[in-house]
C-alpha cells in the first residue's frame, strides 16, 4: 500500500525504465493508471478547451493480453469542435463507443482501458516521445458466438 516519507529523507526508488522510441506503427495500448484530470488548453487555436492529458503503455500488437511493456505514449485528448474526432475514436478504440453513438465520456473508467492506436516518434525540443497518430476501432472476432 506504500507509506509516508520524510519530506528530506534520501530518495532510494529506481528509475523509470528509459524506453527507446519505437518505429511509426500500430501498437496496443493500455491507459496509465493515474487520475484522468481535465486541464483547460493552451494552444492558440483551441485555447481554454478543456483537455485530458493521456499516458499509454505501448504493447507490441501480438501481445493480447497486454503483459510485456515496450513503451510510453502520449496525447491530448481536446474537447473542441475541431478535434472531437479523435475524442470519439478514442472511445470506440477502447470499446466504449459503437459507430455514430452519441456517448458522455466516462473519464473516471479511462485508466486501465485498452485499445490498439498508431504510435509515431515525435521530437521537440531534442526529446523523442510516442504520440498517437490514430486511434483504431477494436479488432474484428473471427469467433462466432455460440447461441446455444
Amino acid at each position: 500500500m506504500g507509506e509516508n516519507i520524510d519530506f528530506d529523507a534520501p530518495v532510494t526508488a529506481q528509475d523509470s525504465p528509459n524506453y527507446e522510441p519505437l518505429p511509426r506503427g500500430e501498437y496496443r495500448f493500455a491507459v496509465m493508471l493515474k487520475p484522468i484530470i481535465p486541464v483547460r488548453s493552451n494552444g492558440a487555436k483551441v485555447k481554454g478547451a478543456w483537455m485530458a492529458d493521456m499516458m499509454f503503455a505501448i504493447f507490441a500488437l501480438d501481445d493480447v493480453e497486454c503483459e510485456h511493456q515496450i513503451g510510453v505514449g502520449f496525447d491530448h485528448l481536446i474537447r473542441h469542435s475541431t478535434t472531437e474526432w479523435k475524442v470519439m475514436q478514442f472511445f470506440k478504440s477502447i470499446g466504449e463507443r459503437e459507430h455514430d453513438e452519441v456517448i458522455t465520456p466516462k473519464w473516471d473508467e479511462v485508466p486501465g482501458a485498452q485499445g490498439r492506436a498508431i504510435f509515431y516518434p515525435d521530437t521537440y525540443n531534442g526529446k523523442t516521445s510516442m504520440k498517437v497518430e490514430k486511434y483504431l476501432p477494436p479488432a474484428e472476432t473471427s469467433e462466432k458466438p455460440d447461441f446455444g
